[in-house]
Order: C-alpha cells, then sequence, then structure tokens
C-alpha cells in the first residue's frame, strides 16, 4: 500500500518505524543536497559532513514530532524550516 506524506506522517507521530523510514527514503536526496550545500561553508569552521548530517536528522525527527495536520503545512517546509545550526 501507498501513503501519502500526511498519512505518513501521522503513523511516524505514533513511532511507526516504517512510516519513518518511508519518509526518510523519500526525502534523503533533499538531506543530501542540503548537507553538501552546508558543508561548503560549515567545512572552514570545522565541521565534519557526518555532523551535518546528523543536524538534519535531528531536525527532520524534531519536524515529525512538531508536525500539527490542523495547521495544513506541508512537512517539506517544515522540515527546511526546522532546520538549524
Amino acid at each position: 500500500m501507498e501513503y501519502n506524506d500526511y498519512e505518513l506522517l501521522n503513523m511516524a507521530k505514533d513511532n511507526n518505524e516504517d512510516a519513518i523510514n518511508l519518509l526518510y527514503k523519500k526525502y534523503e536526496p533533499l538531506f543530501e543536497s542540503k548537507a553538501k550545500k552546508y558543508y561548503n561553508f560549515l567545512s572552514k569552521r570545522g565541521y565534519d559532513i557526518n555532523d551535518i548530517k546528523q543536524e538534519i536528522l535531528i531536525s527532520f525527527d524534531e519536524a515529525i514530532k512538531n508536525y500539527k495536520e490542523e495547521n495544513n503545512t506541508l512537512f517539506y517546509i517544515i522540515n527546511i524550516i526546522s532546520f538549524y545550526f
């Protein structure tokens, strides 16, 4: 069965590992792209690419936890906005 992002998010909020893994796989190319983009800037400040990827995954996890269906906000916007250093 194929789920949309909103269905996966609701399942992920209930700690459904399969839903979390599906979301991760779907957004992994975005994570990699963001990591490379930030690495070009942050490597000069001593950050390792793996540090950046870890921060992105933490942000991803927080975006899932903070997702509220009633706000009708697209998940990818929440994830992008929630990525901080």
